[in-house]
C-alpha cells in the first residue's frame, strides 16, 4: 500500500460519481469559448483563464467568482458571474478535496495543532468557510486505504518523532514562512539542480540543526504530497486518464538527473492533442522505454514552440515524484 497506489483508486471512485460529469461540463464552459460568444458578455474563456492560473483546483474557480469585481478593477476584460448552482457544483467538488485533505492532516494537527496552516495546501488563499455533507455524494469509506497510507509514511513519522516542544516553540505563521520561502527556493532552481544552501546544512544525527532541518524537509514534502493529491483528484474530475509522454510523442529526452532534492526531466516532444493543454502543475506520466523510465511526474514549467516545418513542440521541464506522492523524496531519504 503507498500512496501514490491509493490515491489512483479515489480518482477511479471520482471518475464514477454523479457529480463528476456535471462538474466536467461546467469547467469546460468555462474554459472554452464557441467563436459566436468571443468578446461577448457571455464569453466566460476569461473565467476560466484567471481561475486555472491559481493553480489551486476547484478553489482557483470559487476564487475568481468571490473576487470577481476587484479582478475587473485590475483587468481590460469582463468576469462574467457564474449561476448559483454553478457554483454549488463548484463547492461540491472543491468540499470533497478539501474534506480528504482535513482527514489526511487529523492525525498530525491533533499532537500539534499550530502546524495546521502549513498543513492546509490551501492557507494562502482568503475565502469564505464553508462545510457540506459529502456522504450523498460519494462513499466517505473510500478514503480510508489513502489515510492509511499516508499515516505509514515516512514524511510523517519524521513528524510524529520530532519532538512537540520543538514544534510548539515557534508558531504557525513562522514555520509557513519558512516552509514557503525553501520551496520558493527549490522551485527557483529548477527542477535539475538543488540550491547551493541546501548542500551546506547540517546533517550530522541528533544535533538541534539535523531535528529542525528533518522537520522543515518533512512539512515541505507532505505540504506537496497533499498538494500532489489533490492535483490527482481534480484531474480525475475533468480526464478520463492522465496524460502520457510516451515513444509515440517524444522526441528526445533533453535532460534526465538526480540530485540532492529528486529527480528531474527535460523532455520535448511533439504533441497530438491533450499535452498541448497541460499546465504547470498538473501531473503527467512519462513512460519511455528506450530510455527506461516509468515515472509520475509533476510539470513545472512548459515551453511550446510552433514551427512551419516540424509542426508544434513542447518542452516540459518535469519533477519526478516517488509511490508518496513526494517531488523532494532526495531531501527525506538524505535525513
Amino acid at each position: 500500500m503507498n500512496i501514490k497506489t491509493e490515491t489512483y483508486n479515489i480518482c477511479k471512485e471520482i471518475r464514477k460519481i454523479e457529480l463528476r460529469n456535471q462538474v466536467k461540463n461546467l469547467i469546460d464552459k468555462l474554459n472554452r469559448s464557441s467563436e459566436q460568444d468571443r468578446s461577448t458578455d457571455i464569453d466566460r474563456s476569461y473565467y476560466g483563464y484567471v481561475a486555472r492560473n491559481q493553480n489551486v483546483q476547484f478553489m482557483g474557480y470559487l476564487l475568481v467568482d468571490e473576487k470577481r469585481k476587484e479582478i475587473e478593477k485590475n483587468s481590460p476584460s469582463k468576469v462574467p458571474e457564474i449561476k448559483l448552482e454553478e457554483k454549488e457544483l463548484l463547492k461540491k467538488a472543491h468540499y470533497i478535496i478539501k474534506y480528504l485533505n482535513e482527514k489526511l492532516t487529523h492525525s498530525v494537527l491533533e499532537r500539534v495543532p499550530n502546524l495546521k496552516s502549513i498543513l492546509n495546501p490551501y492557507s494562502q488563499f482568503s475565502y469564505s468557510e464553508f462545510s457540506m455533507d459529502i456522504k450523498q455524494i460519494i462513499d466517505i469509506g473510500t478514503f480510508d486505504n489513502l489515510i492509511e497510507a499516508v499515516s505509514n509514511c515516512n514524511v510523517i513519522k519524521n513528524i510524529n518523532n520530532t519532538p512537540n516542544k520543538l514544534i510548539q516553540n515557534n508558531p504557525s505563521e513562522k514555520y509557513l514562512g519558512v516552509v514557503l520561502a525553501f520551496i520558493k527556493k527549490i522551485e527557483s532552481y529548477g527542477v535539475h539542480n538543488a540550491p547551493e544552501g541546501f548542500k551546506n546544512l547540517n546533517f550530522k544525527k541528533d544535533s538541534p540543526e539535523y531535528i529542525l532541518n528533518q522537520l522543515l524537509f518533512s512539512l515541505m514534502s507532505f505540504r506537496k504530497i497533499l498538494e500532489n493529491i489533490n492535483q490527482l483528484t481534480y484531474q480525475a474530475f475533468l480526464m478520463d486518464k492522465l496524460v502520457v509522454l510516451n515513444d509515440n510523442n517524444i522526441i528526445n529526452i533533453l535532460e534526465n538527473n538526480t540530485h540532492m532534492i529528486g529527480q528531474g526531466l527535460t523532455i520535448l516532444i511533439q504533441p497530438f492533442a491533450s499535452e498541448i493543454f497541460t499546465l504547470p502543475g498538473d501531473l503527467i506520466l512519462v513512460r519511455h522505454n528506450f530510455s527506461n523510465i516509468n515515472e509520475l511526474c509533476v510539470i513545472e514549467g512548459e515551453n511550446i514552440s510552433f514551427n512551419m516545418e516540424l509542426g508544434n513542440q513542447v518542452e516540459f521541464k518535469l519533477r519526478t515524484v516517488d509511490d508518496n506522492l513526494n517531488p523532494y523524496f532526495g531531501l527525506i531519504n538524505n535525513i
